[in-house]
């Protein structure tokens, strides 16, 4: 009988929980989605440590928040410490990654400011928080750019791969987002990285350019003409596929490496660097016949004194 009421009790308590949590994730997704910020402040100072538990589709309360995208309900969210900035949804993406994806600058200044990690992948894509950026074509997407650039102070890496492997100035030339390519390029120090198909970023510029701009931008930032992809395809050969671009593939030849200028260049550095051993070779000769001069004096008065210095020579004898 005790059994039956102990047990009886743990039900009525589990089905009290459950009730409490659908009361209290009902409030706070009213709330959010109603950017209810003063009703937001006293729900965290009288009931706060709610704020830990997953709504009912199983998303964390800041995940939610950041796709409602009230940049003031994030701030106040990461504000109360309660909510942790690295929890992923169900779907992999981390709050960042969602705010980059959406173009959101202010709510991924808040993020990183507040220990949001720049340098998780999603779960999938293998996807930066800049890669999602680069994929979006408005203001917004540049700017969260600069802001995850500047906020990280020098520590990311905007070329970092994802693990197919594509970096965010590949994606960024693929969409023609031209702000954004011109961002990147303004940190450009490995251009011409490639992806699993060999394609550097001119490759993927001039497949689905509309115009010669984005090409231009990343020639103009130093990239090599003469990378080839896997299928030994250079990026000219690509643009003359191009209806678009068929008629400016001249741009290329502005910014080919002349014929025989490595060789000849490879030349002029042998040579300096023979003429160089000569130089060093005379040098030492030169040195040994001044050595053999010494000590040939040295021989001549062997406590190594010239004459003037000598304490038994007399000026008188000396001449």
């Amino acid at each position: 009988m005790k059994l039956v009421i102990l047990s009886t009790i743990s039900i009525l308590l589990q089905i009290f929980l459950c009730q409490q949590i659908r009361a209290t994730s009902k409030n706070i997704l009213e709330l959010l989605n109603k950017g209810d910020i003063p009703n937001l402040q006293q729900f965290i100072k009288v009931e706060g440590d709610k704020l830990k538990a997953k709504l009912d589709n199983g998303k964390p309360i800041l995940v939610h928040a950041v796709e409602v995208a009230v940049p003031e309900i994030v701030e106040e969210l990461l504000k109360s410490g309660k909510v942790d900035p690295n929890e992923k949804g169900p779907d992999g993406l981390y709050p960042i990654h969602i705010a980059a994806k959406r173009g959101s600058p202010e709510i991924v200044h808040s993020l990183v400011r507040h220990k949001a990690l720049t340098d998780k992948p999603a779960d999938g894509s293998g996807y930066f928080a800049v890669h999602y950026a680069a994929e979006g074509s408005t203001p917004g997407h540049t700017k969260v750019l600069q802001e995850i650039v500047s906020e990280a102070q020098g520590d990311l890496d905007v070329f970092t791969k994802t693990s197919n492997p594509l970096t965010a100035l590949m994606i960024a030339a693929e969409k023609g987002n031209q702000n954004t390519v011109e961002y990147l390029m303004s940190h450009a120090n490995k251009i011409d990285q490639k992806d699993k198909n060999g394609n550097t970023a001119l490759h993927k510029a001039v497949v689905k350019a509309t115009n010669v701009s984005i090409v231009t931008l990343i020639l103009e930032g130093g990239a090599s003409v003469e990378q080839k992809n896997n299928e030994g395809k250079t990026a000219k050969d690509l643009a003359l596929k191009n209806p678009k671009l068929a008629n400016e593939v001249a741009i290329f030849e502005e910014y080919a490496i002349p014929e025989g200028y490595e060789k000849e260049s490879e030349h002029e550095h042998e040579h300096e660097h023979e003429h160089g051993k000569e130089g060093e070779h005379e040098h030492g000769k030169e040195g040994e016949h001044d050595h053999d001069h010494d000590h040939d004096n040295e021989e001549d008065d062997p406590q190594g004194f010239t004459p003037k210095e000598h304490p038994f020579i007399s000026e008188h004898e000396e001449l």
